[in-house]
């Protein structure tokens, strides 16, 4: 998950003018301190898929964000989620040993969703 909060942090830093990070949505005085105008509050959710039970890593993986948007004062103004899967055959990942590749995959494309939702949310402008 440590990967997607740095991936969710670029999004949403390509969008919006200053983004902070929070470690809770109720830190009302870094909100406060940051002048901030929404809280995007994030809940991931993963799930590996596997096209033979006897291989690991998994050939498949899929990451879902549910997200609720809400302002300082609490009040919830968007919520909605995103979700992306990755495959990846045994070989690619025995090619090149690069275990995560689904997991990444998956990733990226849950991230890729998300900013396109948050770029079209007439209620996030």
């Amino acid at each position: 998950y440590r990967d997607l909060e740095a991936g969710l942090f670029q999004v949403l830093n390509s969008i919006y003018q200053r983004v902070t990070l929070l470690r809770s949505a109720g830190d009302s005085s870094l909100i406060e301190r940051n002048r901030a105008t929404l809280v995007f509050v994030p809940n991931i959710v993963t799930e590996v898929m596997h096209d033979n039970p006897f291989i690991w890593p998994p050939t498949g993986f899929e990451v879902k964000i549910n997200y609720r948007v809400h302002e300082p004062g609490g009040r919830q103004v968007y919520q909605n989620s995103a979700t992306g899967t990755g495959k990846a055959s045994s070989g690619d990942m025995r090619g090149n040993k690069d275990f995560g590749l689904s997991g990444r995959r998956a990733a990226e494309a849950a991230l890729a969703e998300l900013r396109r939702q948050v770029e079209n949310a007439p209620e996030l402008k």
